[in-house]
């Protein structure tokens, strides 16, 4: 059984209790001894806020009556611009419709009310109607519009002191996830409301916060704690004067529930027979439905078959008897309006009649007269009729030329859009050319001072040196002065292998295979290394850029074999698949430690460059078995 009981006993009127009843009473008279409507803006206005106040005290059942009321409301109001008025006769309507369980009408009205009530910023109506549109979304199951609702409500009661309204909303919020099934956000919820009421004092509501919390407990299957706080609502149910014998009903059945789902039989039997008693005299078709089906299922279990057939069939009786019900309703309220209509009718014959006898008794030349009046009438209403056909075709047209010409401006707007972006991309692309060529100026500008001058200056110092007569020097001296020359040709040697490879003549002319062919020739020379360069695909098409970073990530890799690795061969592998690029550089040397892999300068130094080719790598090395440097870099054209 679906145990929404208590959401709808806090959203929806519930039947008209005898104090309610005097309250309407006591409207009804108030409203008799007023001044006919149209008699002065004042009693309207007090005319409007009687008729709001009775559709409040409305009982859900007469539901013609109450949307007659709110529309009677809603006429008055806007006789005299009472905006309050319209936004309260539309709420009521909403409010009405969703009793009915017809939300998506309901949701209609409620929209109207709230945005009249925002525009004249009143919190109470505001709230309400994000109360109200909360329930509903939670009716059609739409759980998170409904929790988004009701807690823009639940901040407004609060913030404004309505605090049983807020107490309300907030154990809506807690059902919202009751019936998504998130019971111990619900729980937690309807312990909210049990802490706040503390402080506030509304302690009857604690009635449904209890059997709230009772119900999660069961749905998670912590029956002992549901137990507790049915029994709680039981309690409190009669410590009241005059407890609600059906509210009291209900409960009891929940109790039995519960006490069957720990398969005591005899305790659930116990709660159901108390509730057998209130229900033949509190009862409704949906308390019987629950009764009875309990009844069915616990005698089905203890294989009781007379006993489980007989209250199955009272089960199905009040089930088909509660459609009968609504299908009644449904009709009564087509015969209510089938009614109102006829009744027109008849007044209408009533008066055609009256006309006729009247018409009798007059001249023939009046009855002309009445013709040729009517006639005129008939043209003079086609005319208007004419008339406000053409203004509509108008507006039809100037409508369409509108939407043309947001059509046109939309179409100018977004092409304009593509031709900036078209620019601003080849702008980017001019500025990357320009910054590459900017770099490159600038490594043949410091090629070329390592070159010229600080090599010149090595080259000079050398010179000079060796015009010393070192046959003048003591032996120790000669070994120094021996040193000295032996550091300055590896000084010299360094500055020109230095400039050679910030931009090397071949990266020009023979692109990145070829410069880097002509790098390992170069170290092949020494014959300490042996290191070759190979390629599935000679045409890379790789843009400066990446040619110049992937020539110096080669270069710091194979000057970290030649100094670190102790290795006697190497290869540089160029493998370019649909899409990226793939190097591989490996070596037989005697391996990386994890240390050198994680804290290596030259290492950090590839990950920065590869970065800015959007690439990465990986090092597979074993100690004496050589590594294996892989680069992957996206193909850059």
């Amino acid at each position: 059984m679906k145990p929404l009981l208590l959401f709808l006993l806090l959203i929806i009127t519930t039947p008209l209790a005898a104090q309610q009843q005097r309250k309407l009473d006591s409207l009804k008279n108030i409203l008799a001894k007023l001044p006919t409507e149209g008699k002065s803006f004042g009693s309207d206005t007090v005319r409007v806020r009687v008729l709001c106040e009775m559709g409040e005290y409305q009982p859900t059942g007469g539901e013609n009556d109450a949307i007659l009321l709110s529309n009677d409301i809603i006429t008055l109001s806007k006789k005299n611009n009472d905006q309050k008025g319209i936004a309260k006769g539309e709420q009521l309507i909403g409010y009405f419709y969703a009793s009915k369980n017809e939300y998506m009408r309901a949701v209609e009205h409620i929209f109207r009310s709230l945005l009249v009530s925002e525009k004249l910023n009143d919190y109470k109506l505001t709230a309400k109607n994000y109360q109200l549109l909360g329930d509903c979304y939670s009716g059609l199951s739409s759980f998170e519009k409904a929790r988004g609702y009701l807690k823009k409500s639940v901040e407004l009661y609060y913030k404004h002191g309505l605090f049983k309204d807020y107490l309300i909303s907030l154990n809506n919020l807690g059902l919202t996830y009751y019936e998504a099934k998130e019971y111990s956000t619900a729980i937690d919820y309807f312990n909210q409301c049990i802490d706040s009421n503390k402080k506030l004092g509304y302690w009857q509501k604690n009635i449904h916060f209890f059997t709230n919390i009772g119900l999660a407990y069961s749905k998670n299957k912590n029956y002992q704690y549901a137990l507790q706080y049915l029994d709680k609502s039981k309690k409190l149910q009669e410590s009241l004067l005059n407890p609600s014998a059906y509210q009291q009903l209900i409960t009891l059945v929940f109790i039995a529930e519960t006490w069957d789902k720990l398969n005591n039989t005899n305790k659930a039997l116990t709660y159901l027979k108390q509730a057998a008693v209130l229900n033949l005299t509190s009862g409704t078709e949906v308390s019987s439905q629950m009764l009875y089906e309990l009844y069915y299922k616990i005698y089905k279990r203890l294989n009781n078959n007379n006993l489980s057939l007989f209250y199955y069939e009272k089960y199905i009786q009040a089930k088909e008897k509660s459609s009968e019900q609504d299908l009644k309703k449904q009709i009564s309220n087509l015969q209510f309006e089938y009614e109102n209509e006829k009744q027109k009718v008849d007044i209408q014959l009533l008066n055609k009649d009256n006309e006729r006898k009247n018409l009798v008794q007059k001249a023939l030349g009046i009855g002309l007269f009445l013709i040729l009046l009517f006639g005129g009438i008939q043209f003079w209403n086609n005319n208007i009729l004419k008339n406000k056909n053409s203004q509509i075709e108008y507006q039809r047209s100037e409508i369409s030329e509108l939407n043309q010409g947001l059509e046109k401006k939309v179409f100018e707007r977004t092409k304009e859009l593509s031709q900036a972006n078209e620019e601003l991309l080849r702008k980017n692309n001019e500025i990357l050319i320009a910054l590459v060529e900017g770099q490159t100026i600038e490594r043949k500008r410091v090629a070329i001072e390592l070159h010229d001058n600080l090599g010149s200056m090595l080259s000079g110092m050398k010179f000079r040196l060796q015009a010393l007569n070192k046959e003048n020097l003591t032996a120790k001296e000669q070994i120094i002065y021996e040193g000295i020359i032996t550091m300055m040709s590896n000084a010299y040697s360094e500055v020109r292998l230095i400039s050679h490879n910030l931009l090397p003549a071949e990266l020009e002319k023979k692109g990145l295979i070829g410069a880097l062919q002509k790098l390992c020739d170069d170290i092949n020379q020494s014959e300490k290394l042996l290191i070759s360069v190979k390629t599935n695909n000679k045409k890379l098409n790789l843009d400066k850029k990446a040619e110049l970073e992937i020539y110096s990530i080669c270069l710091e890799l194979v000057n970290n074999i030649l100094k670190h690795s102790e290795a006697t061969k190497a290869e540089i592998y160029f493998k370019k698949n649909t899409g990226n690029l793939a190097i591989e550089i490996t070596d037989n040397g005697k391996g990386m430690s994890s240390d050198m892999k994680e804290n290596g300068m030259g290492l950090k130094n590839i990950k920065v460059r590869l970065e800015s080719l959007n690439g990465n790598f990986e090092i597979a090395s074993t100690v004496d078995k050589g590594t294996n440097f892989i680069l992957k870099i996206p193909m850059m054209v």
